[in-house]
C-alpha cells in the first residue's frame, strides 16, 4: 500500500475567511458564490427551470432564446439598494446572467415563463415526437 501525502492547505483557509467575510457584511449566497439559485426539473412533456430571484420584479427579467442557448439576465438599477444602510442583509439582489444550452428535444417556439413570490419558472415543452406513448401489447396469432 503507498501512502500520499494530501495537502488542502488553501481550502480551509478560505472557507474560515468566507465565514468571516459574510458574518461581518451579508450572509447572502449569491455574494459569495455568484450564482442564482436554480432548480432543473424533468417530467414526460417538459423541462422546468426555477430561478431564485428575490427582489427583482418580472419587468427587470429578460429572458432570450438564441442559438439553441437560453439566456436569462436581469437588469435592475442597483443605486438605491447601494445607496441604503442595512443592519443586516439576508438577500442582496444582483444582477445576473445565466445560460442553459437547450438540448433537441425542446421546442423553443414553445417556451413560457411564470413570475410568482421571487421564483422565476421557464417552461421547455418537449416536442412531441419525443414525447413517449403508453405502451401497447400487441397479440401475436
Amino acid at each position: 500500500m503507498n501512502l500520499v501525502r494530501f495537502h488542502n492547505g488553501g481550502l480551509n483557509r478560505y472557507l474560515v475567511d468566507q465565514l468571516f467575510r459574510t458574518m461581518e457584511t451579508n450572509d447572502s449566497r449569491q455574494e459569495y458564490c455568484g450564482c442564482v439559485p436554480s432548480n432543473v426539473l424533468e417530467n414526460e412533456k417538459d423541462y422546468r427551470l426555477e430561478l431564485s430571484i428575490p427582489g427583482f420584479s418580472k419587468e427587470e427579467v429578460k429572458i432570450s432564446v438564441q442559438k439553441n442557448v437560453l439566456t436569462i439576465k436581469s437588469e435592475k438599477n442597483l443605486e438605491d439598494i447601494e445607496n441604503s444602510k442595512y443592519l443586516r442583509r439576508g438577500f442582496t439582489p444582483q444582477n445576473f446572467e445565466k445560460n442553459f444550452q437547450l438540448s433537441k428535444d425542446i421546442d423553443g417556439d414553445k417556451i413560457s415563463a411564470h413570475f410568482n413570490n421571487g421564483i422565476l419558472e421557464v417552461v421547455l415543452p418537449k416536442k412531441e415526437e419525443v414525447v413517449e406513448k403508453a405502451a401497447i401489447e400487441i397479440a401475436i396469432q
